[in-house]
């Protein structure tokens, strides 16, 4: 239930971030929160099939099709965010005082969505790392 509610959580923190990157223009701003936003809800239909409604509770492994999109989008999402966060920072250095202002606005919408993502990552991995057999 906890992940339910951080998925809203970083799903709210990307419409902002579209909503913000559109009012800013900046486009691939725009087009990433759609994307993460699609990304973000392919990866959770993907893990409730593979844990859920294909052979719940059996050791039959779960179909490769659910689980090809639960990985892609646990994959794909973080490194969009991070690419966007990133060209985002970019736009804002050397350019003069009265216009860095407007050019951070984007960077600081894109912040929660890739501290999110941080998070998230950091969790698999550390998840990844205690339940390998050494």
């Amino acid at each position: 239930m906890f992940g339910v509610f951080v998925s809203v959580l970083q799903l709210a923190a990307i419409v902002n971030a579209f909503v913000r990157s559109m009012r800013e223009r900046f486009l691939l701003g725009t087009i990433g929160a759609v994307v993460r936003a699609v990304l973000l809800l392919a990866g959770a239909i993907g893990v409730v099939l593979v844990r859920f409604v294909h052979f719940p509770g059996s050791d039959v492994s779960a179909p490769v099709g659910p689980t090809f999109v639960a990985l892609a989008a646990t994959v794909l999402g973080p490194i969009l965010s991070f690419v966007v966060l990133w060209v985002a920072h970019r736009r804002k250095r050397d350019v003069p005082a009265a216009e860095e202002e407007r050019l951070s606005r984007p960077f600081m919408a894109w912040l929660p969505v890739a501290l999110f993502d941080a998070a998230f990552v950091f969790i698999n991995l550390f998840a990844w790392v205690m339940t390998r057999d050494v």
